[in-house]
């Protein structure tokens, strides 16, 4: 038999116990919850690309984005429609950043990525139709988890246009929705697997057979990891440049475009940065 005071005591430490296992399992349920993470991707390619002449398609259509054979893939964030949200694009307070070709730069940053995202703490990319000369179908500056500014995506739809038809004419069958769907998978690929390096010794070349070889955020490399994946480091994934100067690719795309990241070999579902 319990007295009154033990009786107390033993009350306020079951109670004390109650609490421990509440505040366990609230941070249980927090660890759980920083395991999952949104992202965001605003498209300000979402444009009419020509009213004046009638033409009030998009330049980028944010179907290229949502494309159920596209970004996010299987076991990545977004898996099964949940924490993927694609925004709008609406204008915030001006920043300046550092473009790696020209310098410092002044525009427009979006509030809800720049400020909000990183508070709390999602993943946020914007993509935008690049306006470049080069002949390079995309690149991206800057990781996910970059918090001093937002990763963009510069997209040329004109050149991912060319690349298409050239492979159509040859037989191919492609579609251009999915073959953006691709480009801009890879590039949003890029902004999670920034931190990957598949092959250390090969490093910054910019002739093909460094692109094909080097690794670098988290491209695959040629000769050891499979070529149908988002990340093969050209487009059609399974094209090889004529490395040997024969006049003829060294390996022809894949008759269909991918419509996921790989799950070996290297495994990119298996190797994203969830935690900034």
């Amino acid at each position: 038999m319990v007295g009154g005071e033990e009786r107390e005591n033993l009350c306020c430490a079951e109670a004390g116990n109650k609490v421990k296992d509440v505040r366990r399992q609230s941070i249980r349920c927090l660890v759980m919850l920083a395991k999952v993470k949104d992202m965001f991707v605003m498209n300000f390619g979402a444009v009419p690309r020509d009213p004046e002449n009638g033409d009030w398609s998009f330049v980028i259509p944010n179907e290229a984005i949502t494309h159920p054979n596209g970004f996010p893939g299987t076991g990545v964030p977004g898996e099964n429609d949940n924490g993927f949200w694609l925004l709008n694009a609406n204008e915030g307070e001006t920043h300046s950043v550092r473009h790696p070709e020209v310098g410092w730069i002044t525009g427009k940053i979006v509030n809800f990525l720049h400020g909000y995202a990183h508070l709390r703490d999602v993943y946020a990319a914007v993509v935008v139709p690049s306006e470049d000369n080069r002949p390079r179908l995309a690149w991206t500056f800057g990781p996910i988890w970059n918090v001093a500014s937002i990763p963009v995506i510069e997209i040329r739809v004109p050149t991912v246009r060319d690349a298409v038809n050239y492979w159509n004419s040859v037989g191919y069958q492609y579609d251009l929705l999915h073959a953006l769907a691709c480009v801009i998978a890879h590039e949003l690929g890029h902004t999670i697997l920034w931190h990957i390096d598949h092959n250390e010794q090969v490093q910054d070349g910019e002739d093909e057979i460094s692109i094909l070889t080097n690794g670098d955020k988290g491209h695959h490399v040629y000769g050891q990891h499979r070529m149908r994946c988002f990340m093969w480091p050209y487009f059609p994934p399974g094209v090889v440049p004529d490395l040997d100067n024969d006049g003829a690719w060294d390996s022809l795309p894949f008759p269909n475009l991918p419509t996921d990241f790989c799950d070996s070999d290297p495994g990119c579902q298996n190797l994203w940065r969830l935690n900034p």
